[in-house]
């Protein structure tokens, strides 16, 4: 433990760096878990949204994932956006706190997790799309009031993000 100036108190050291989510998951197998997590709106010049197509699923998604042990919800954006597109972002707006049973996700081999994610818009975004393959199918940049089906996105989560999306 380490002491936090001027507070009198004490923060644990850093987690070991791994995927938290997973070691749970062997745990407890498919139960539902509490997911916290992060997702990023990432516009173009032309106003269109950069989604992903989610290799464990087959369906769209936004960059964005689980927070490791630590991760402040930021921090977690941040280093989805940059593993699973190799995009960086300068500022990161929150714009919506998403929590609940509507955001339930079973994924297709049964796990089940209850979402509770931030919503951030990137700004002064650098880098070119260059998509992790054991994560990503595809990527496509899409008009945010063409909204896809329930059945092409990755749950009610990331619908209710594009449809707030659409509204910017």
């Amino acid at each position: 433990m380490t002491e936090l100036p001027g507070l009198g108190a004490t923060a644990a050291p850093a987690p070991p760096v791994g995927n938290h989510l997973a070691e749970l998951r062997s745990l407890v197998g498919t139960r539902p878990l509490l997911a916290p997590g992060a997702n990023v709106l990432v516009f173009n010049e032309q106003g269109e949204l950069l989604l992903l197509r989610h290799a464990g699923t087959g369906r769209w998604t936004l960059p964005g994932g689980s927070l490791e042990l630590g991760e402040t919800f930021e921090q977690g954006a941040r280093r989805e956006l940059l593993e699973e597109t190799g995009l960086r972002t300068e500022q990161l707006e929150e714009l919506a706190f998403y929590a609940g049973a509507q955001y339930r996700f079973t994924y297709p081999h049964g796990d089940v997790i209850d979402n509770v994610s931030l919503l951030y818009r990137a700004h002064g975004v650098t880098g070119q799309v260059v998509p992790q393959p054991e994560k990503v199918l595809e990527w496509r940049w899409f008009a945010p009031d063409a909204l896809l089906t329930l059945e092409e996105l990755r749950g009610r989560l990331i619908v209710g993000m594009i449809r707030f999306a659409a509204r910017l």
